[in-house]
């Protein structure tokens, strides 16, 4: 409820907020030099990234 009020009378903050959020989640691990290429030899590799919309939920 706080984060609705700060949306609107305080939108800086608001932002300020979400992107600490980003920036405190954890990353992927790393990979270890035992696991193998995972396919990335073979062709092309996909990298999914999350849009605006999946990150508001």
């Amino acid at each position: 409820m706080i984060t609705m009020v700060d949306e609107v009378f305080a939108p800086t903050k608001y932002e300020a907020a979400l992107e600490a959020d980003r920036q405190t989640r954890m990353p992927a691990p790393a990979p270890l030099p035992g696991d193998g290429d995972k396919g990335i030899s073979r062709g092309r590799t996909r990298i999914d990234l999350p849009t605006d919309e999946d990150s508001t939920s």
